[in-house]
């Protein structure tokens, strides 16, 4: 079991779907609680009328990961195959060792609670209904761009090429200062800087990056085999990790910037961290190559979606399978958890996105409105919409709280950004609208936690756009 389950029966399935998970956020660390209370005192926070809210995100409803342990374990870099088994649905911390809390991670917790008090300060006043979009298109790429990606505070943009190097930009135009050598052969900062970055290294096309949240470094995957870390200071390679057999398709950063998960040509996916070149963990299941790959929110989990149609959620303390959902009928190549850790988003080349309920492994529904292949999902901080981008140029945003009996009004050609809205055949009656690019496929979505989608991706032209 801890190696794979190939050719499942419904009767093993059900069975295998009905392990226990434990999918609710991780306990926040002490010191961070103290910490943040500090810091949240200055804007006042008892005052607000939503100061129960807050505290309880504050405190993420759980006690000290102390006390929520059963027992205390060995750490996965010792190899250590036992887990500490805790009552409902909250994991301990000692469970994957967490990284000790940071000052630079409590200005982004502060701002996050910030973010949170306005959402619901316009939710409270009726605003906030349907989001604002930005898409950010990427002009003479000439078809070499492979992949993009963003900080988690949306300032820096990746982009992979099959020229075998990345670019990094400011989205806000600030000027990127690396390192040099001056004439005594000294290693100084540069003065000016300059509109963007490359990184040079790897061996093949690069197929996927991610930034860490304090924005210090960046890690991608190329079809050379290899995980580069790079330092997004000097702008220069720091480690490669070997292991993959074949071309890997997608890697992904777990929020605390440690642990970090691939997925292969070879079949397998592979869990890493940073400061070690060998893999902690091979996941073996599908029986095709792995195409994406994503970290669970409380990093406990990471699910893959495969050339199989499958997508798999797997324990990262025991290494084994703890849930097969089975749907697509065609490679998964995006996958989105909501922020509750509860729900999963998948899409991929059938052209539709599945909601899945974790608990039980269950096909929540199916959105039905894209005309090609699904390249990104993405869900709102309350999980109350869904993003999608991809291969039909194309954004569309989804309800998935809504009534399977009402009509699917959308934004058509003629309609959207043009004036008025539409009505498009066979779409779900989830989607709130769909909203066309200019020859522009959407590599990624996201939103940010004002509620603003950014859909990012390269213009084809005519010629690319007519093929």
């Amino acid at each position: 079991e801890k190696t794979g389950l190939s050719s499942l029966t419904p009767t093993t399935l059900d069975a295998l779907n009905t392990q226990p998970v434990q999918l609710a956020p991780l306990p926040q660390d002490p010191w961070m609680v103290q910490e943040l209370d500090f810091y949240l005192r200055d804007d006042k926070i008892d005052a607000e009328p939503f100061r129960d809210e807050l505290k309880k995100l504050i405190k993420r409803e759980s006690a000290s990961s102390a006390s929520a342990a059963a027992e205390s374990m060995e750490g996965l870099t010792n190899g250590d195959e036992a887990a500490t088994v805790l009552k409902g649905d909250t994991p301990s911390r000692e469970t994957v060792p967490q990284p000790p809390p940071k000052f630079t991670d409590v200005k982004k917790e502060v701002q996050a609670l910030r973010d949170v008090r306005e959402q619901l300060l316009r939710s409270s006043k009726g605003g906030m209904a349907e989001p604002s979009i930005s898409c950010f298109t990427f002009h003479n790429t000439y078809d070499t761009l492979t992949c993009l990606t963003t900080s988690p505070d949306h300032s820096l943009v990746c982009g992979g090429f099959s020229e075998s190097y990345l670019k990094v930009w400011s989205l806000k135009g600030d000027k990127l200062r690396g390192f040099k050598l001056n004439a005594n052969k000294e290693v100084t900062r540069e003065v000016e800087g300059s509109d963007s970055k490359r990184l040079v290294g790897h061996a093949g096309p690069v197929y996927a990056a991610r930034i860490s949240s304090d924005k210090k470094f960046a890690i991608s995957c190329s079809e050379d085999a290899t995980v580069r870390l790079w330092s997004l200071d000097s702008y220069s390679n720091l480690a490669v990790y070997k292991g993959h057999n074949f071309p890997i398709w997608d890697v992904d950063l777990a929020s605390n910037d440690v642990y970090f998960a691939t997925s292969s040509f070879d079949g397998t996916s592979r869990l890493w961290r940073t400061d070690m070149i060998n893999p902690l963990r091979v996941f073996v299941g599908h029986e095709s190559d792995v195409d994406c790959v994503k970290f669970h929110p409380n990093c406990n989990y990471v699910a893959t979606g495969g050339s199989d149609g499958e997508v798999r959620l797997w324990n990262i303390q025991k290494g084994n399978t703890v849930r097969v959902m089975r749907s697509h009928t065609g490679p998964v190549m995006a996958l989105a958890f909501s922020e509750d850790g509860k729900t999963l988003a998948s899409a991929g080349e059938d052209k539709t996105v599945k909601l899945w309920d974790l608990n039980s492994g269950r096909l929540i529904k199916s959105l039905i409105g894209h005309g090609d292949t699904v390249y990104s999902v993405a869900f709102n901080g309350a999980g109350t919409q869904l993003v999608s981008g991809g291969a039909d140029q194309s954004v569309i945003v989804w309800n998935p709280n809504a009534d399977a009996n009402e009509p699917g009004m959308v934004l058509k050609p003629g309609g959207a950004a043009y004036g008025k809205p539409g009505r498009e055949k066979n779409a779900s009656p989830e989607m709130v609208g769909k909203f066309y690019t200019k020859r522009t496929p959407i590599f990624n979505v996201e939103y940010t936690r004002s509620n603003v989608v950014l859909a990012y991706g390269p213009f084809l032209g005519s010629a690319a756009a007519a093929v």
